[in-house]
């Protein structure tokens, strides 16, 4: 699927979403993370994923604003993208979005 074009309520569970698509795309991925792709293109990729995940962390911390921590997650978060494929995937993509989503609670529950 096209990460791009996935409306964030559709995402079941966003980390493994994000990670599969990193899998499948690597290359793509590579270029944004490596710093050769334009501004406006992580930029977006950055919107998307932030979209993505804010469905899922509305649903369960329905009463926090969550602007800065979610900035915090999404940068940690493809800096772990970033890291995964740069260390050829050891990790399922069911994994590392495992560990991922349970980083991102415990700095939410803080």
């Amino acid at each position: 699927a096209d990460l791009l074009a996935c409306p964030p309520e559709k995402v079941e569970r966003p980390s493994q979403v994000i990670f599969e698509h990193a899998a499948k795309n690597s290359t793509f991925y590579r270029v944004i993370l490596g710093g050769q792709a334009s501004p406006e293109l992580l930029r977006k990729v950055r919107t998307v994923i932030t979209q993505i995940q804010m469905k899922q962390l509305r649903l369960l911390f329905p009463s926090k604003n969550f602007e800065v921590p979610l900035t915090f997650l999404v940068g940690g978060l493809l800096s772990l993208v970033d890291w995964w494929l740069e260390n050829r995937m050891e990790y399922s993509a069911s994994e590392i979005s495992e560990l991922a989503e349970q980083m991102a609670t415990k700095i939410l529950k803080g």
